[in-house]
């Protein structure tokens, strides 16, 4: 859960309210006896304890309602790697406090680390397995993974598919009609792509959809099932660029949804998995080093009506 500052939450209680709550025992122009004096400090403080009591349960019920319903968010999501601090990165595949997002942080930090050693060296005579899907080539790092699954009740994958068009990734999972219906890719002049893992997770698929104001955006689209570890990397990005709002669907599912300026995402912690869509274009899309310049710009409503596209029980029930 994300650290709760108790001195911040105390701050906010100004003394001056504690005094006027006291006033009331003051009703006599007379001075009080130095008895009633202690009597009303008494209460003063009793009456201070009980403010700051029901403050520090207000928000301690408030923090524990949003981890219980995975509200904290993209701010719940920034990545912090040992070996490059200074990267400004999104772990796209859980919040903070999920074995998702802790075994992705781990093993990247690993990898970066025989990296620099040299401990992890892939050779051509290498047969490649399954251990390879995580860069994993050594014995030392197929231990190390081997470890970091127990550690996390997590899984390897045992097999990926190349799916071509919607109509390709909804045969792969054997579910249909969870996505708005595709707008193309164009300007790629490609079919709608990615990759469908032991017929259940999705990794990047890539299609792009149309609103009904006449505004198209490209999207990848991340399934991750609960119970198995998928190696995705991390989506670059500030956490804090992002205005974000809960958003409830038609089928009740809450989730969030992230409107930046040059990026954007939705975020959806489901029952047996965790959905994230990358979105390829936000309110300005004045970069010119990323791919959403010069595109539709998206407001609010438009991410709403996206969302509003989307059937999340049909992906939550994949597999």
């Amino acid at each position: 859960m994300n650290k709760v500052h108790w001195d911040a939450v105390l701050g906010q209680l100004d003394d001056r309210y504690i005094q006027e709550a006291a006033s009331g025992y003051r009703r006599s122009a007379r001075p009080a006896s130095p008895r009633k004096e202690n009597l009303i400090m008494k209460t003063i403080k009793i009456r201070r304890i009980a403010v700051l009591a029901a403050a520090l349960v207000l928000v301690f019920a408030l923090s524990i309602a949003a981890y219980a319903t995975g509200l904290f968010g993209i701010l719940d999501m920034k990545a912090e790697l040992e070996h490059r601090p200074e990267d400004e990165l999104i772990n796209i595949t859980g919040y903070h406090d999920s074995t998702q997002y802790q075994a992705n942080i781990e093993w990247q930090n690993y990898l970066d680390e025989a990296d620099a050693n040299g401990t992890n060296e892939f050779t051509p005579e290498q047969e490649l397995d399954e251990y390879a899907n995580y860069r994993a080539y050594s014995q030392e790092a197929k231990d190390r993974l081997d470890a970091l699954l127990e550690k996390y009740g997590l899984k390897m994958y045992k097999s990926s598919e190349s799916v071509s068009g919607q109509e390709g990734l909804y045969a792969a999972v054997g579910v249909s009609g969870f996505l708005p219906a595709s707008g193309g890719l164009k300007e790629m002049e490609m079919e709608p792509f990615g990759t469908v893992i032991d017929g259940k997770s999705i990794y990047s698929f890539c299609d792009s959809a149309n609103l009904a104001n006449g505004k198209n955006f490209y999207y990848d689209l991340f399934r991750i099932q609960a119970d198995t570890f998928i190696y995705t990397g991390f989506l670059r990005g500030n956490v804090e660029d992002f205005e974000e709002w809960t958003y409830t669907a038609g089928d009740g599912s809450t989730v969030s949804l992230c409107l930046g300026k040059i990026q954007s995402a939705l975020i959806a912690p489901l029952d047996n998995c965790f959905v994230f869509f990358n979105i390829r274009t936000g309110s300005a899309n004045d970069d010119p080093n990323r791919s959403s310049y010069g595109r539709d710009t998206l407001t609010k409503a438009d991410l709403e009506e996206f969302a509003g596209m989307i059937d999340f029980s049909a992906l939550n029930n994949i597999g």
